[in-house]
């Protein structure tokens, strides 16, 4: 299979006009859960974060609730303790066995979701099974669900645009044309049960490897003996990772398997501490990756971004709802009196003397309770030569942290 899928890598298409991207010829039908449309927008929590893809959701109107896209699993996920809160059904006796990574079955009860609601997604009778209340987390953050593949079928395309906050869902054949991307062609392998996957060549310093594009992945892992090289025992190890003939990243590579793939037959994930330096378009009918060119002023988009949330910030004068400014102790970030009442988000980025970025890492800060936090006037040695921050984006769906934790610095897709 290696391959037959390296002779096609310089079939790829660039585009440097929208127009230029061919759509695919026949128009596939949405799974039967969808409400009307062919094409749906719904809100990142942290699209600046080389993280998960994490979407708020109302389910039966209550929440929001964080759910993970993740086309790749077996089934939607939701956790059981607010799946019994709502009052979700269930049949008596209805356990279903899931083989895991771990290659270790696990018990999931089926609940009924008669509505689901993010952005203008929505979403009647979904089958989600349950999670052990409190284990689904992403980015370190706790999460209630996660979408997967019976949700997120081969009809539906994936557009992930972190510039802009949003995930674009569009049945196949309605996907807008998307300039200035490269396609990397792919081919779908199915795994040891139920699992299927899209896998692309790519090089991992200097061996040839095939990879599963993963967009749950936090971070791209390489569990094969290709590529692992003399420091196949160090679990820190970076190696330059090549995607086509875009520019090589930098990574640090995991090596945990999924072992119900078998043994010869994929390298590793492709994880979004590579995909997310890029706006990122997820074909699975056509098993083609698309990736184009992001935005690097993160100020010129950051009001529209913030913008996602309709009026949540909008009535603010400053940015974001919050004041940003060097004190005697440190750094502060203080809300302004039109702030949200609840817990939220905010992204700094650091600016040199000349309002330069001085790139990353970028900082998140959690403000609740209307009181200002403080970064310690020690801990902003990451950024020397920080004249200010500025913001660049928000989210009303702040991250819980004691007073220690209320600053996060957000590494990589530099």
């Amino acid at each position: 299979m290696k391959k037959r899928m390296r002779s096609e890598r310089g079939t790829r298409l660039l585009a440097v006009l929208a127009g230029a991207i061919p759509l695919a010829a026949g128009c596939a039908a949405a799974p039967v859960s969808y409400g009307p449309g062919v094409s749906w927008t719904v809100p990142m929590t942290a699209p600046l974060a080389a993280e998960a893809i994490v979407i708020p959701a109302t389910v039966h109107g209550q929440g929001p609730y964080l759910f993970v896209i993740d086309p790749d699993a077996q089934a939607s996920l939701i956790d059981r303790g607010v799946a019994e809160a709502l009052g979700l059904y269930t049949g008596p006796d209805s356990w279903v066995g899931f083989l895991e990574a771990q290659d270790r079955v696990v018990r999931r009860r089926p609940y009924e979701v008669l509505w689901f609601r993010s952005g203008d997604l929505s979403l009647e009778n979904v089958v989600m099974y349950s999670a052990p209340a409190g284990t689904l987390y992403a980015g370190g953050r706790p999460v209630q669900g996660v979408l997967g593949r019976d949700v997120l079928s081969t009809t539906i395309v994936l557009d992930v645009d972190r510039d802009a906050g949003v995930v674009r869902l569009a049945l196949t054949g309605h996907q807008a044309p998307l300039a200035a991307a490269v396609r990397i062609p792919g081919q779908r392998i199915s795994v040891d049960g139920p699992e299927r996957k899209v896998v692309i060549p790519a090089r991992v310093g200097d061996a040839e490897v095939d990879l599963a594009v993963t967009l749950s992945a936090a971070q791209t892992a390489v569990w094969s003996s290709a590529g692992r090289g003399a420091s196949s025992g160090d679990p820190a190890r970076r190696a330059a990772v090549v995607v086509d003939d875009l520019p090589a990243a930098e990574l640090t590579l995991g090596g945990d398997r999924d072992w119900r793939v078998r043994r010869g037959l994929l390298d590793g994930v492709l994880g979004q501490d590579y995909l997310a330096r890029y706006r990122v378009r997820f074909d699975g009918d056509q098993h083609d990756l698309w990736l184009a060119p992001r935005d690097h002023d993160l100020g010129a988009g950051a009001a529209a971004r913030i913008g996602r949330w309709g009026d949540t910030f909008r009535h603010c004068a400053a940015l974001g709802c919050v004041e940003v400014a060097f004190v005697a102790d440190g750094l502060a970030v203080m809300p302004t009196a039109e702030a949200p009442a609840s817990r939220f988000d905010v992204v700094l980025e650091a600016l040199d003397a000349s309002g330069a970025p001085l790139g990353r890492p970028l900082l998140r800060a959690s403000i609740g309770d209307g009181a200002r936090v403080v970064l310690a006037a020690a801990e902003l040695s990451a950024w020397p030569g920080a004249a200010r921050f500025r913001v660049v984006d928000a989210s009303p769906h702040g991250s819980p942290c004691g007073e220690a934790a209320c600053f996060v610095a957000l590494t990589g897709a530099d």
